[in-house]
């Protein structure tokens, strides 16, 4: 094969690997929605 071919070859699997790497689904931590445990009862917002 020509050299052309190898670096074809060469930069389809580089992007191919950075692909799967890059996009590869990760694990996030689960945000769950703070509670409010402080006491707040939401007066200095304008509820009662």
């Amino acid at each position: 094969m020509s050299w052309k071919k190898y670096l074809f070859v060469s930069m389809s699997a580089i992007l191919s690997a950075g692909l799967l790497f890059g996009c590869a689904a990760e694990e996030e931590p689960s945000e769950e929605e703070p509670t409010e445990e402080n006491g707040d009862t939401g007066e200095e917002n304008g509820e009662s």
